[in-house]
């Protein structure tokens, strides 16, 4: 997914468009660094897991119980295959393999 750059001022309970809490960058093997999309979240604390999910340019955030937040990744910035609201992409890729691969929780399984 890249380098997730957070402005810990946005996160809260309001979601805005003009102010995603999340920018993600992807590292190039020269080095330099390529803006691929944004992501919002909002913490449980502030919009509580088990209520309706927050709703943003009519997509339904999805829940990451791991660290506790609901999220929207948006890759407006780089093509992807899954879909511009996917929560990964596939074609964003860690230099020279050397990131760590995140797993989130999946809803339903045990």
């Amino acid at each position: 997914m890249g380098y997730h750059h957070l402005n810990r001022a946005y996160v809260d309970a309001t979601l805005d468009i003009d102010h995603p809490e999340i920018l993600l960058y992807e590292r190039r093997a020269d080095g330099t660094y390529r803006f691929n999309g944004v992501e919002f979240i909002v913490p449980f604390r502030d919009w509580p897991r088990d209520s309706v999910a927050p709703v943003l340019m009519g997509q339904t955030l999805r829940r990451e119980e791991n660290l506790k937040i609901w999220y929207l990744h948006v890759w407006a910035w780089a093509n992807n295959p899954d879909g511009m609201f996917s929560g990964f992409n596939p074609d964003v890729a860690c230099l020279n393999g050397t990131g760590k691969v995140y797993k989130p929780t999946v809803e339903g399984a045990s």
